[in-house]
């Protein structure tokens, strides 16, 4: 009983750290969203 108790412990630790890297990915996806369509539109200004 301990053994599933640890291993539940453990999936669900797993789970939070692949959640947050997940939410990081999706942060950082938008920031370089953001920065393509700043340098687009200074490129678009700049002609």
């Amino acid at each position: 009983m301990k053994k599933i108790a640890r291993t539940s412990q453990q999936t669900s630790d797993s789970s939070g750290k692949v959640s947050k890297s997940l939410r990081e990915t999706v942060e950082v996806a938008q920031w370089q969203r953001s920065v393509g369509q700043f340098k687009a539109e200074n490129q678009l200004t700049a002609l």
